[in-house]
């Protein structure tokens, strides 16, 4: 038996490929009676559609009806269809249908199996009273005295049985040519999480007893079950069926004797004791066991969810792949703000010598122009590093040695970049013409033989006229088709979209039976210039990042490398699910969480690198540390003391520091404190570190608000020191009407939080320890003012107030008003590379190299 949870990546990727075909119990696996078990649905619904698994639910319960059973699975969140719920009624009808049989029916069961016998055309007989007079006479008379009209018994649970229907059955049976038929023969049945009711086993046992009689068991674990199952479903390899059940006779019992693949699940009738004292026959024992479905759903995304895997799981990740082509819009930034964390990504990266390739379907800039915004934004340094469709048209054009006129349908920048190139670009059609149908027609289907290829990327100046003159150029066989980027809807800011491209792609395609070369993703011809290109011989030892399927997945599968699906863009977790795409487009790798891919393989990355305990280095190495750096940059809070103690001996490490000619400056995210606050507690801890000596996120504010001559009020979710701050700095912080509350309707809440100052121009937000609804509303409310400036202090969602205490951060209060006002604020505590520049410049840091970090958090607060 192996718990899979125990199982790596790869067995459990054996596992799931070892099976086509699932048939699973319910009762004790989806749900216990009562109450449902979370996340039961999920796992069901990946196993379908993620991993194409055939799904059948056996049940043993007829206490529903079929119809009723089904209704209750779809109204749960279960995706299942009629025909694919097997119960032991349908065993039962069937069975007697095919016998033609045609008598009675004595039914010791629920009213709905009744119901069940009755809608297919079986006759029930008449049930005996729940209540008798107690006299030999009229027991005799209601259970004792035979009908030859009943053929058949039939025996199931029955939460209304008495001794009297229990009775009529054994006289009934006495008869050798009565039918015996039993459903579920559990003796225990689970109500809730802790609860079993008695079972209809027990009372199958007094029939057989008192009648001689050996029923036919239509309910697991018999083979009858099965063979109806075989019958109605076809045969299958029962190697590549896997059977999940609760229960050990039932379900195991079943499973053993129809040769299927056994998985115990731990959430109904069995529990962990009784794997570890194994009181039943050895055969039933499951392959595999998990303590509940939810669990398949867990490890599904553990496995597969590059967040979730192990640690020696991530380095083979890492180790797999040496370039990376990396999707831009989506990936790195989007709606023209950076994605968080992508910077200190690539670098991370790079030290663990990966080539990194941006390959973007955005001809919308030049190709200078889009690396100019890479560089700056300090992820590329060559143009080299960058590859756009433009590139691909370039090559393939010069390759054919091509010298006639281009007819774009494109932006300027695409056309300045092919100009570039050498290649000249003809006359493109009028923005407007007369309303004059004969000269209209004429103009449209006038050829020329100068023109010798028609390329088509997004236009947003593209109208009638140039659309057709392109489909009247292309109905000549010798001119070139080439398109750009080919999406169908492109995104320009948070939910809203306009009409891409692609779709007049298709217009000209099906106007003039041509098919257009693609040079963009997906296409083959930008897969091939990339290996070509990069001297790229091993595709699978390349990882795709991307945020698109159709286009980035799409693009992955032809050029056969690993890739990456990120939710940082366009596509929604939801697909994987529900996947609506071609099945080879499926990421080999995801990442599910709100933070951004490059954030995780930054640290993914660093949990890599070698680390060294500092008193393990010999004289020499520890001579040879000392000498790598000569500006040391520190944390204050967890490294020099915490909260309200100093960590003993930071004092003299600072001073030894200083001693051997490093300068050391302080760090701090914490804006709790004024910086002469700061130096008096430094003082009081013997602390050598002055005023100059100190950066918090306040100066860098201060900074940037001077840089950008701002001259307007600052509304501030922030302690007073940090109001202290920017007033003597010059600034005007609005003041926080707290006379306003308590607040009692929606109508003096709308007027408390509207925007009724316009010179606030700017939004600041930190630590504030009396923020309060209204006023967190009222920076929502200022913030959807595009021209007001966001500036964010601390990310922390949690604050750590000693050794085990922690309190809400405001990185929590940051995400609502980014999510609310739809603005991604500009982050200027660490990691921040504002604080970073701000920093490099007060210290006048010339190589990065040269600078020591001493921190105490790997999260979000250190990474520099």
């Amino acid at each position: 038996m192996k718990d899979l949870k125990s199982l790596s990546k790869t067995e459990f990727e054996g596992f799931l490929n070892s099976f086509d075909r699932i048939l699973s119990d319910i009762d004790g696996v989806l749900w216990l009676s009562l109450e449902s078990i979370p996340g039961t649905e999920l796992a069901i619904k990946s196993l379908k559609t993620k991993f194409h698994k055939e799904i059948i639910f056996v049940s043993n319960n007829c206490t529903k009806s079929h119809d009723c059973y089904f209704k209750q699975l779809r109204s749960a969140g279960f995706d299942i269809e009629k025909d694919n719920l097997v119960t032991p009624a349908l065993a039962m009808i069937s069975y007697l249908t095919k016998k033609n049989f045609d008598k009675e029916i004595y039914v010791i069961g629920m009213t709905c199996l009744k119901q069940d016998f009755e809608n297919s055309g079986l006759k029930v007989a008449e049930d005996a009273p729940d209540r008798i007079k107690e006299t030999i006479q009229d027991l005799a008379l209601h259970a004792i005295v035979d009908n030859e009209k009943v053929g058949a018994v039939i025996a199931d649970a029955d939460i209304n049985l008495n001794y009297v229907k229990l009775q009529k059955a054994a006289t009934f049976l006495k008869r050798p040519d009565m039918i015996f038929i039993t459903g579920a023969t559990d003796t225990k049945v689970p109500v809730g999480l802790n609860n079993v009711l008695i079972g209809p086993g027990y009372f199958h046992k007094i029939l057989e007893d008192l009648t001689g009689r050996k029923p036919l068991p239509m309910a697991k674990p018999s083979l009858h079950l099965n063979e109806f199952i075989i019958e109605k479903f076809g045969s299958k390899d029962t190697s590549r069926v896997l059977f999940i059940g609760d229960s050990v006779m039932e379900d195991m019992g079943f499973a053993t004797k129809c040769g299927y693949k056994k998985l115990l699940v731990l959430s109904g009738l069995t529990k962990k004791e009784a794997l570890e004292e194994w009181k039943y026959p050895l055969e039933y024992k499951p392959d595999f066991y998990v303590d509940s479905l939810k669990s398949v759903e867990v490890l599904i995304e553990r496995h597969f969810d590059l967040t979730q895997v192990t640690k020696q799981e991530q380095s083979d990740f890492f180790n797999s792949f040496d370039h990376i082509l990396c999707d831009v819009d989506g990936v790195i930034w989007l709606f023209h703000n950076n994605i968080r964390g992508s910077i200190e990504a690539i670098q991370a990266l790079k030290k663990l010598k990966k080539k990194i390739i941006f390959v973007s379907n955005n001809a919308t800039k030049t190709h200078d122009d889009y690396f100019q915004q890479l560089k700056s934004a300090k992820i590329a340094s060559q143009k080299s590093d960058l590859v756009q469709p433009t590139l691909a048209i370039i090559d393939y054009l010069k390759k054919i040695n091509f010298s006639k006129e281009i007819y774009l349908i494109g932006m300027t920048a695409l056309q300045r970049d092919l100009e570039k190139a050498g290649f000249k670009i003809s006359e493109y059609a009028p923005d407007q013409v007369e309303e004059n149908v004969p000269k209209f027609v004429h103009m449209c289907v006038t050829k020329s033989d100068r023109i010798g290829a028609v390329i088509a990327d997004l236009d947003v100046n593209l109208n009638f006229i140039k659309l057709q003159k392109a489909g009247t150029y292309l109905r000549d066989p010798s001119v070139i088709f080439l398109t750009g980027g080919s999406d169908k809807l492109l995104h320009y800011a948070p939910g809203e979209t306009i009409i891409g491209p692609g779709n007049f792609h298709r217009i000209l395609e099906n106007m003039t039976d041509r098919k257009a070369l693609s040079m963009a993703k997906p296409g083959p011809y930008l897969s091939d210039f990339i290996k070509n290109k990069y001297e790229i011989c091993d595709s699978s030892r390349v990882l795709f990042i991307g945020d698109t399927v159709m286009e980035d997945m799409g693009f992955g599968s032809i050029f056969g490398c690993k890739k990456l699906l990120v939710f940082s863009g366009l596509t929604r977790k939801e697909v994987l699910i529900d996947w609506p795409f071609p099945e080879e487009f499926k990421p080999d790798y995801y990442v599910t969480t709100k933070i951004s891919i490059f954030f995780i393989l930054t640290l993914l990355a660093f949990s890599l690198t070698m680390m060294r305990d500092l008193t393990t280095l010999s004289d020499k190495e520890l001579e040879a540390f000392f000498a790598s750096f000569d500006q040391v940059l520190t944390d204050v809070d967890g490294v020099l003391w915490n909260v309200l103690e100093t960590i003993p001996g930071t004092d003299l490490g600072i001073k030894s520091l200083k001693k051997i000619g490093k300068k050391v400056t302080a760090v701090s995210n914490n804006t709790t404190k004024s910086l002469k606050v700061f130096q008096q507690q430094f003082k009081s801890a013997g602390i050598d570190l002055g005023m100059d000596e100190i950066v918090t996120p306040a100066l860098v504010m201060v900074s940037y608000l001077k840089s950008q001559n701002f001259d307007k009020e600052i509304f501030l979710l922030g302690m007073p020191c940090l109001r202290e701050i920017f007033e003597n700095a010059g600034f005007k912080v609005a003041k926080n009407d707290e006379s306003v509350l308590p607040i009692k309707t929606l109508h003096e809440f709308a007027s408390a939080t509207s925007d009724d100052n316009d010179n606030i121009g700017a939004v600041v937000t930190d630590v504030d320890l009396n923020l309060n609804y209204p006023n967190l509303q009222k920076a929502a409310t200022l913030l959807k003012r595009p021209q007001v400036i966001f500036l964010m202090g601390a990310m922390d969602v949690e604050v750590p107030i000693g050794l085990d205490r922690t309190i809400i951060g405001p990185g929590c209060f940051h995400k609502i008003l980014e999510q609310i006002s739809g603005r991604r604020g500009l982050e200027m505590a660490k990691p921040s590379l504002c604080l970073n520049d701000f920093i490099v410049k007060k210290c006048g840091l010339t190589d990065p190299r040269k600078v020591l970090f001493i921190g105490d958090s790997y999260g979000v607060r250190n990474q520099m």
